[in-house]
C-alpha cells in the first residue's frame, strides 16, 4: 500500500459513501442491491479511498467483506462526516429557499405505524423546520391501504395503494433480516444455516397458515426453508414486541430493529442472510399537480431515506434523536 498523501485536500465524498455502503450492508453484493451502485464501481471507489488514506480498510473474500481495525475506526468517523455534510446542506438549502419561499398551508400524510415512528416523523419534523408556515397532519393507516381518501396528500407505504388516479414514487427498499431475543436463542439454540430454521418458530406479517416457505439470500444464492409459524400480525411493532418477548424469530426491516439490537433486546439471526427486500413508496393523487408543497416533501423524504439507518426518532427511555446525533 503506498504511503498516505500529506497534502490537505477536500475529501471525495463518493469514496467515503462507497465504503460506508459496504460496511453497512456487509458485502459489496448487498451494497449494490441496496444502493443501486454497481459492485465493480463500489470496489473501485473503496480502493481509491484506501490508496488516499494509505491504509487497508476492508479484507475481501468470497464470503463478503470484513473491516480491518483501521476500517472499523474510519467507519465511525465516516458516518458522522456524511451526516454532518447532509445536515449542513439541508441548512444551507433552507436558508436559500426561505429567501423566496412561499410554501404554506396544510399537508396530510398517511403511513403505517412502523414507518411513522421510525422514519416519517423525522421527515415531517425537518419539513416543518424548513417550512414553518406548513401545518402537517400525520395519519396511521394499514399497509396495504384499503380506503383511499381525497384528504390525504401522500401515502408512505411498502405496498402502494392501487387506483386509476394514483401515482407512486419508490423511495428505495428496506433490508429484511431475522431477529430474536437472547432468551429465545438460549432456549432453542441459534440457527447456523437456513435449514436449521425448520426447528424454530417464525413470527411473520400477514400470514394465516401453520408454516411459511421462507426465502433467504446471501451473495446471490437463495435458499427456501419451511418454518413453523408461531404467530402472525399486520403490524411490525407487534411483531417486534413478540420477538423481544421470546416468542420466536421475526422477519423485520433492518433499520426498524436496529435500536433494539443496539440495546441488547434483539440479536440478528443468520446475519449474512436476508429475506426479499421491502420497497417503500410515496403515493399521491396523479390528477393533482405536484406543487412546491408536496414536491418539497417528496424530495426531502427521498433524501432522508438514503440515511434511514441513522434515523431513529424513538429511543427507549430517551428523547427523539439520530443514532449519530
Amino acid at each position: 500500500m503506498p504511503p498516505a498523501r500529506t497534502d490537505a485536500t477536500m475529501p471525495d465524498l463518493k469514496l467515503i459513501e462507497a465504503f460506508v455502503f459496504a460496511m453497512r450492508y456487509g458485502s459489496l453484493s448487498a451494497a449494490e442491491a441496496q444502493s443501486g451502485v454497481p459492485k465493480a464501481t463500489l470496489s473501485r471507489l473503496i480502493a481509491r479511498l484506501e490508496e488516499s488514506l494509505g491504509a487497508e480498510l476492508l479484507l475481501r473474500s468470497a464470503r463478503g467483506t470484513v473491516p480491518t481495525e483501521a476500517g472499523q475506526q474510519f467507519y465511525v468517523r465516516a458516518q458522522r462526516m456524511l451526516d454532518a455534510v447532509s445536515a449542513e446542506y439541508e441548512a444551507a438549502a433552507a436558508a436559500v429557499q426561505n429567501l423566496s419561499s412561499d410554501i404554506s398551508g396544510e399537508l396530510c400524510i398517511a403511513t403505517p405505524s412502523y414507518l411513522s415512528s421510525s422514519f416519517v416523523t423525522y421527515v415531517v419534523s425537518r419539513y416543518m423546520q424548513l417550512h414553518p408556515n406548513i401545518v402537517c397532519r400525520l395519519t396511521l393507516v394499514s399497509d396495504p391501504v384499503t380506503d383511499i381518501s381525497r384528504d390525504i396528500d401522500c401515502y408512505v407505504t411498502s405496498r402502494p395503494p392501487l387506483g386509476p388516479h394514483l401515482a407512486s414514487r419508490q423511495l428505495g427498499t428496506l433490508r429484511l433480516r431475522l431477529f430474536a431475543s437472547a432468551g429465545y436463542l438460549a432456549r432453542y439454540g441459534a440457527p447456523a444455516a437456513p435449514a436449521d430454521l425448520a426447528r424454530h418458530k417464525a413470527l411473520i406479517l400477514r400470514r394465516h397458515a401453520p408454516t411459511i416457505a421462507l426465502q433467504l439470500s446471501r451473495d446471490g444464492v437463495t435458499e427456501s426453508c419451511l418454518v413453523p409459524v408461531a404467530s402472525s400480525t399486520n403490524d411490525y411493532w407487534i411483531l417486534k414486541s413478540m420477538a423481544i418477548d421470546g416468542y420466536g424469530i421475526a422477519v423485520l426491516p433492518d433499520f426498524f430493529a436496529q435500536p433494539e439490537v443496539d440495546g441488547g433486546m434483539l440479536q440478528v439471526v443468520l446475519p449474512e442472510w436476508e429475506a426479499p427486500a421491502l420497497p417503500v413508496h410515496c403515493t399521491y393523487h396523479a390528477q393533482r399537480q405536484i406543487g412546491r408543497k408536496l414536491g418539497a416533501l417528496l424530495d426531502l423524504m427521498a433524501d432522508a431515506f438514503t440515511r434511514i439507518h441513522a434515523l431513529h426518532v424513538y429511543i427507549a427511555g430517551g428523547a427523539a434523536t439520530s443514532r449519530t446525533g
